[in-house]
């Protein structure tokens, strides 16, 4: 990975708190990638899915059935680590691993797939590692989720101020281009990924946007998130960090990170909300498809 793809996620706090409350992928996403597969199945099922950049596992276990084997990847061994714990599948080799050196051989995938990952690569040559796995026939599917919103469950002012609150501060950490040097990334990654859509070497690239709403952001849960923030800020501030970010920027992110959690927690002691009480989290997937045989 880039010097940008700094261990945000090793913590096993953080790690466990991302398994509990990312977005999950739904069937409807899994059976269009399957469609743009163009290798044979075998007793209903094709050969080997890799998946780089794979966290604790969200779009794993949604495609896990559909292949014989799957090779799942992360940077992060407490990532790994959560992913393990979770898995419900004996046929899923979860290993510490980058996307730009693929433990796999030379055209033996009939996917690889990376789901809110590739905005951290180096696109170049991640994208050489793509031609060289795929079989003919396989697919590179990349999946994001765009145009977040909160939205409330009730119609009560507490919870409506809240979710305001929440919202303003989100869009503060994710669009604001006096934030932190990653918003960069951040407004390409919940844009769709135009600038690294363009730059994918492929004479045709398919895109596809599906639609979902998800429920179970509970209040106490966003307190987890956003304390976990915490832990993000003193890692960065660590000799651990590996020296996969530059210290200037690290500082500069832990400071930005610093600030955010003190007005998030400032918010979330508005009165009068249960912490079982549930926001609406709201976003399209947009997905898109390479077949290797569109590789340039």
């Amino acid at each position: 990975m880039n010097k940008r793809a700094f261990r945000l996620f090793e913590a096993e706090h953080i790690s466990n708190v991302y398994a509990r409350s990312r977005p999950t992928y739904n069937q409807e996403i899994a059976q269009h990638i399957l469609e743009c597969i163009q290798t044979k199945a075998k007793d209903g099922k094709h050969e080997l899915m890799i998946e780089v950049g794979c966290g604790s596992g969200q779009a794993t276990d949604v495609l896990a059935p559909y292949f014989h084997n799957v090779h799942a990847t992360d940077i992060s061994e407490s990532q790994i680590t959560q992913a393990k714990a979770f898995n419900k599948f004996n046929h899923i080799n979860y290993q510490v691993g980058c996307a730009e050196e693929i433990n796999a051989c030379s055209a033996s995938a009939d996917l690889l797939v990376a789901a809110e990952a590739i905005h951290w690569f180096d696109l170049e040559k991640f994208f050489a590692e793509a031609r060289r796995v795929l079989k003919p026939g396989g697919c590179l599917a990349l999946i994001v989720y765009v145009h977040p919103k909160l939205t409330p469950n009730t119609s009560t002012g507490p919870q409506r101020q809240l979710t305001k609150r929440l919202t303003d501060v989100m869009k503060q950490m994710l669009y604001d281009n006096h934030s932190i040097k990653l918003v960069a990334t951040f407004r390409e990654m919940l844009n769709g990924y135009p600038k690294i859509f363009e730059a994918i070497p492929a004479k045709q690239k398919r895109r596809k946007i599906f639609h979902r709403i998800y429920d179970h952001w509970k209040i106490k849960d966003i307190k987890d998130f956003v304390n976990s923030m915490i832990l993000q800020k003193n890692n960065l501030n660590t000799k651990h960090t590996d020296g996969l970010l530059q210290r200037e920027t690290q500082n500069e992110y832990a400071n930005e990170i610093s600030g955010l959690v003190d007005n998030m927690n400032e918010i979330l002691k508005i009165g009068g909300i249960s912490p079982d009480c549930v926001i609406s989290f709201e976003a399209d997937f947009e997905m898109t498809v390479v077949t290797a045989s569109e590789f340039l």
